[in-house]
């Protein structure tokens, strides 16, 4: 017992005299500043997320501790009305597309002081709907009785057609895209009469052309791509345009410049506007 009692005072004696060399290593944590925002025009946040933490950042010179060598996602946000504009990380500009309202980044193996400055602006967009034939298209959010609203960005847009007795829905192009209407029920048998959508979050113009069954309207003629209430050589040439590229036809535009009814327009379309024009034909196929 003896011998036992003398090996463990020897061994704490041991520890103790060699105690001031031990180094405990401490956890090395790095900071992480959401250095400035451009406030005069718009605003937004920052979330840096690791392991199972996750912090918001939402005023100038805000930091947080992040422990060395953790992965870390940053999330970077505008509040609705505004866009990320510009990007800069330590203070070196950073490039990415169109304006938008959140942008993700990863940093590995994070070490090191970092700072992220972010410029928001204020922007919005406008949405409108117009139609042709027998119906009524109007925007019910935000609710208005005008043809076209303008949005914040990230604001729902929704929009409603309904056409007359006796009549159905067509077609439905928003921003220049068929709405496939199979999906909404529409078949040979079937056929729409109402129609509801909701775009959530708008980032960017918006326009939504309904096609209804029946007369079109008598502001609306096949060809006239030029709005001017006729239908002439100056519209076949403008087609010429937007098939070179020179121009870009809104979706009424591409409803009545498809002359031919193929559902796209090219030069076959301008090619039938001029023969409407010297009396070669007397309608076009899509007044069929």
């Amino acid at each position: 017992m003896k011998k036992i009692i003398i090996s463990i005072f020897l061994c704490v004696a041991l520890l103790l005299s060699v105690a001031p060399f031990i180094v405990f290593a401490e956890e090395s944590e790095y900071t992480f500043e959401y250095l400035e925002r451009d406030v005069s025009t718009g605003d937004g946040y920052i979330i840096v997320e690791y392991d199972d933490v996750r912090v918001e950042l939402s005023e100038n010179a805000d930091t947080t501790k992040i422990p060395d060598g953790v992965n870390v996602t940053i999330t970077i946000r505008a509040d609705i009305g505004s866009s990320i504009t510009a990007l800069a990380y330590d203070n070196a500009p950073m490039s990415f597309g169109d304006p938008a309202m959140e942008l993700n980044m990863t940093i590995d193996n994070y070490s090191g002081d970092h700072s992220l400055k972010v410029t928001y602006s204020v922007t919005s967009f406008t949405c409108s709907v117009s139609s042709a034939g027998k119906g009524k298209v109007s925007i019910t959010n935000p609710a208005t009785e005008e043809a076209s609203v303008v949005l914040p960005m990230g604001e729902d847009f929704e929009f409603y057609a309904e056409a007359e007795e006796g009549c159905e829905i067509l077609g439905i192009r928003i921003n220049g895209e068929d709405v496939d209407l199979t999906r909404y029920g529409q078949t040979d048998v079937i056929k729409i009469t109402r129609f509801n959508m909701e775009l959530p979050q708008i980032c960017e113009d918006t326009e939504v052309f309904v096609t209804f069954s029946g007369k079109k309207a008598d502001n609306f003629k096949f060809g006239d791509v030029n709005k001017d209430a006729q239908v002439n050589v100056k519209d076949a040439t403008l087609i010429q345009k937007q098939v070179a590229d020179m121009v870009e036809f809104d979706s009424a535009q591409a409803i009545c410049g498809d002359v031919d009814a193929d559902s796209k327009i090219t030069v076959k379309d301008a090619t039938a506007i001029q023969k409407l024009v010297a009396g070669i034909i007397q309608k076009f196929p899509a007044e069929n």
